[in-house]
């Protein structure tokens, strides 16, 4: 049916529909970015590389037993990366977040 023989409730409810899309489609992005991790963005900069990381996640996991610590303070203690490096992706990360630097 064309848009011009439909009555305007019919369009409203079209307009509606379209609007619910669009914010279905937004929060799907917004879970995606929610899923950057520093690990991921390390790599992506070349600071290190995908079995680094792995090695890194599965200390990280080990310690998680005694206490939590974050991956990058890992890596920086396995000497992997230096602390500008990592705050360096931290940042970079931050921005992919739109949280801005």
């Amino acid at each position: 049916m064309r848009d011009e023989n439909k009555t305007r409730e019919q369009l409203i409810d079209e307009l509606a529909g379209l609007r619910k899309e669009i914010a279905e489609f937004e929060e799907s992005e917004l879970d995606y970015m929610r899923g950057v991790r520093i690990g991921e963005v390390l790599v992506q900069m070349g600071c290190i590389t995908a079995s680094q990381l792995q090695r890194a996640l599965q200390r990280q996991k080990e310690e998680d037993i005694l206490r939590h610590k974050r991956l990058g303070e890992i890596m920086v203690e396995q000497g992997l990366i230096t602390m500008e490096e990592r705050d360096s992706a931290l940042a970079k990360q931050k921005t992919m977040l739109g949280y801005g630097a």
